[in-house]
C-alpha cells in the first residue's frame, strides 16, 4: 500500500494521461494487431510492459469491465473514453492471467492501481502482453493527443489532450 500511497500523490489534471504500467511506450500505430494500430478503436498508446501492475491512465470513473477482465473502460472527468485493453488476443485465456482490482462505476485517480496481469501465464499461451489504452471518443469531443514516447514507470505522465 506504501505503493499506492506515494503514487495517489501526485495530481494530474483531467487532460493528462499516465503510462498504464512499466516499460516501452510506443504510438498506437505500433501495436502489433490491426484493429489497433489502424486507430479503428481510436487513437491512443501502448506499453510494451515490464511489470504486472496496471493503473487507471486518467481521472474518471470505470465504465466497463469485461467478463474476460482482459478490457477495462474508464470515462474520463473531461468526458473522454478510453480502453485499457490488457495484450493481444488475450480474451481465449478467459479471464485467468488477471486480478481486477476496481469494480464498476468505481471513481479512480490516474495512476490508481487497477488490476495485475500475469505476464508469464500470457506469456505461457504465447500471447503479446501489451498493455493498449485507446480513446474512443476523440474525435467527437473534438481533441487530440499529444504523445511522449520512452521507457516509462507506471503513473508517469506520457500525453496530453488538446
Amino acid at each position: 500500500m506504501k505503493l499506492f500511497s506515494r503514487m495517489k500523490q501526485k495530481q494530474f489534471d483531467d487532460h493528462q494521461l499516465v503510462a498504464p504500467t512499466a516499460g516501452e511506450i510506443v504510438p498506437i500505430t505500433a501495436v502489433p494487431d490491426a484493429v489497433f494500430a489502424q486507430k479503428m478503436m481510436g487513437d491512443g498508446y501502448a506499453v510494451i510492459p515490464s511489470a504486472d501492475q496496471v493503473v487507471a491512465p486518467i481521472n474518471g470513473h470505470i465504465s466497463f469491465i469485461a467478463a474476460t477482465k482482459h478490457g477495462i473502460g474508464i470515462t474520463g472527468d473531461t468526458g473522454v473514453e478510453l480502453i485499457v485493453h490488457l495484450g493481444i488476443d488475450t480474451v481465449t485465456l478467459n479471464g485467468a492471467p488477471f486480478d481486477v482490482m476496481v469494480k464498476l462505476n468505481q471513481a479512480v485517480s490516474a495512476g490508481q492501481p487497477i488490476v495485475t496481469m500475469n505476464r508469464q501465464v500470457i506469456a505461457a499461451a504465447k500471447l503479446n502482453p501489451i498493455v493498449i489504452v485507446a480513446l474512443t471518443n476523440l474525435a467527437e469531443i473534438k481533441q487530440q493527443l499529444t504523445l511522449t514516447p520512452g521507457s516509462v514507470n507506471a503513473g508517469d505522465l506520457v500525453a496530453t489532450l488538446d
